[in-house]
């Protein structure tokens, strides 16, 4: 038996259905960044560079080292690439609007000497982004990833091999390799939005956990906010 005041009449309260996708939130996104591998396999995303291209980034060094300029200096004004630099401005494109992931090959370590190597790394990826984010609290652009065992409670010095995960800050992530693992060593990359599209068919829920604006953050201060956002057509 419920006992109900006559005078205030009675109210129900619903909570949000958790199997129902949360507002501004689509049920699927159709879009050249939802892929899969196969959709890789033909290996579209993969840019050889040319014996033209080449000779171009050792000149583009040259006048780079003539103003005697630090590493992170190296823009599109100081390490020219008058006909690869529109090649990458493309690449840059299908990062931003395309399938976001593409290789370049044909640099080899051998071709240039470890900081000439990071200096031609810089230079090419300013082509890509226009920014540099930094990687430690010191305000260091580059981090090696290399096996160490003073500091391998850091993933990136760890041989434990690491799960899916996304970078805390940044549009691109740029990787150089200089040399591949005698075992292992194997680099999978996925599609958020593939991921999403999955999660919103078949786990709705998760979706709803991910958009909670309760998610502990460290930098640059304590705060809490969601990991995932959707400002149409993006999924961030």
């Amino acid at each position: 038996m419920a006992l109900v005041h006559p005078t205030h009449p009675l109210t129900t309260t619903s909570s949000p259905d958790p199997y129902a996708l949360p507002p501004s939130f689509p049920s699927s996104i159709s879009s050249p960044l939802a892929w899969t591998g196969a959709d890789l396999a033909d290996e579209s995303y993969i840019y050889h560079l040319t014996p033209s291209d080449l000779s171009e980034i050792k000149d583009a060094l040259a006048v780079f080292k003539s103003h005697n300029l630090n590493g992170d200096l190296a823009t599109p004004t100081t390490f020219p690439l008058p006909t690869l630099g529109p090649k990458l401005r493309l690449l840059s494109h299908e990062l931003y609007n395309g399938r976001g992931v593409c290789l370049i090959r044909g640099l080899t370590p051998e071709m240039y000497e470890p900081e000439e190597g990071m200096v031609v790394f810089m230079g090419v990826q300013s082509y890509m982004a226009g920014g540099k984010g930094r990687q430690d609290g010191r305000g260091n652009m580059i981090v090696h990833i290399t096996p160490s065992e003073y500091d391998a409670k850091h993933s990136r010095h760890s041989m434990d091999s690491l799960p899916f995960h996304t970078e805390a800050t940044g549009d691109i992530l740029a990787w150089q390799t200089r040399a591949a693992a005698a075992e292992g060593g194997k680099c999978i990359v996925s599609s958020a939005y593939t991921a999403y599209n999955l999660l919103a068919a078949t786990c709705p829920e998760v979706i709803h956990t991910l958009a909670k604006p309760d998610w502990p953050f460290a930098y640059p201060t304590l705060h809490y906010r969601p990991i995932l956002y959707h400002t149409s057509p993006n999924l961030l």
